[in-house]
């Protein structure tokens, strides 16, 4: 989601965002550097933002939601939105993997933006955020010739836009994630089988307990930078093979110090968010039958949102208030402060919150 969530004065505006992208694949952009300040706690002073998807059928089509209200992209089925961010009451999102608009790299208000391909495969980008009237985007692009997949992002400049690969040739690596501190550029994901993230281009592999995982298998959902630290939310695997499953842990990295969010159950970080000295992850622990359960964790307590299947992929602190972004069942979903809202039938990937 990453996410993708970013903290952002725009004129009188106050923004707070967090997507799965644009954290998870989301994961989702960057959290709130500080959002504690001039943000009351009545949801009437807010506007907020879901993306994701609604489903007719079997199909799914990427969408969002505005206080509730829903919009479909005019994408077509078998489409989902993974990141949304909203700049000056332009909404920008993410809609990777989406069959039926491989050349569109986002959307901005309903309008598909396409970035070049330098890499010779395109694909479209899983997450984006926006500093200083500049739209970053990340994703991944299968490198041709040889025919892997690389981590890359594009920063818009007047009208053009410069793709900068991060990927390492022969080597399989994804961004999905991104977020922008003092020009300085950070993108979550993977290489190869292992968690890293890269700033300004330069990969940082994060450290995991090799005594507990000797056959390593990791990767990273989420970005953000609070008063100078890196936060990376990611899950671990006890054996090499797909995230997540029931053997998955939690975790999340402070400066490359790795935190486990449980020690017996299996779990999965998707979005992190970082609010004065509270660190908040958002994902789910593994129940009866090896399904995820969505939930929370604030500075390593976990929060249980549904008993049920489900999935936490997004988060935003607002004030006191804790929005998530998710899925229950079949319905897109988000919670405030643990209490469930239903969007209809669909997932929720990412969140957004601007203060009116």
């Amino acid at each position: 989601m990453s996410v993708k969530v970013l903290v952002s004065v725009l004129s009188l505006l106050v923004i707070y965002a967090l997507t799965n992208s644009c954290s998870k694949s989301a994961s989702s952009s960057t959290p709130p550097i500080d959002s504690t300040a001039n943000s009351p706690n009545d949801t009437i002073s807010i506007i907020i933002y879901i993306g994701g998807d609604t489903t007719i059928g079997s199909d799914a089509n990427a969408a969002y939601w505005k206080n509730g209200l829903m919009t479909k992209l005019p994408i077509g089925p078998i489409s989902s939105a993974s990141c949304i961010y909203v700049n000056n009451n332009d909404v920008y999102i993410t809609a990777p993997g989406s069959y039926s608009a491989d050349s569109v790299s986002y959307w901005k208000n309903n309008q598909a933006i396409t970035l070049p391909d330098t890499l010779g495969v395109r694909s479209p980008c899983a997450a984006l955020t926006i500093s200083g009237g500049d739209v970053y985007a990340t994703g991944t692009e299968g490198e041709y010739p040889y025919r892997n997949a690389g981590v890359v992002y594009w920063k818009n400049n007047d009208y053009g836009v410069h793709p900068v690969p991060l990927a390492v040739p022969l080597h399989v690596s994804s961004g999905r994630a991104i977020a922008v501190s003092n020009g300085d550029v950070y993108i979550a994901g993977y290489l190869d089988s292992q968690a890293v993230y890269w700033k300004n281009g330069i990969v940082v592999p994060l450290t995991i307990d090799t005594v507990l995982v000797p056959q390593k298998y990791s990767i990273a959902n989420s970005v953000c930078i609070n008063q100078g630290n890196v936060y990376v939310a990611g899950t671990i695997n006890l054996f090499p093979g797909r995230l997540p499953d029931p053997a998955s842990i939690a975790t999340y990295w402070k400066n490359n110090t790795l935190v486990r969010l449980t020690r017996d159950t299996g779990s999965v970080a998707n979005a992190i968010v970082v609010s004065g000295n509270d660190i908040y992850v958002a994902g789910g622990i593994f129940g009866g039958g090896g399904v995820t359960r969505a939930a929370y964790w604030k500075n390593g307590k976990l929060f249980l949102l549904n008993s049920n299947y489900s999935v936490a992929n997004a988060i935003a602190v607002y004030g006191t208030d804790v929005f998530i972004a998710g899925t229950v069942g079949d319905q897109a979903t988000y919670w405030k402060n643990g209490l469930p809202v239903s969007l209809g039938p669909g997932h929720a990937h990412s969140i957004f919150i601007v203060h009116k």
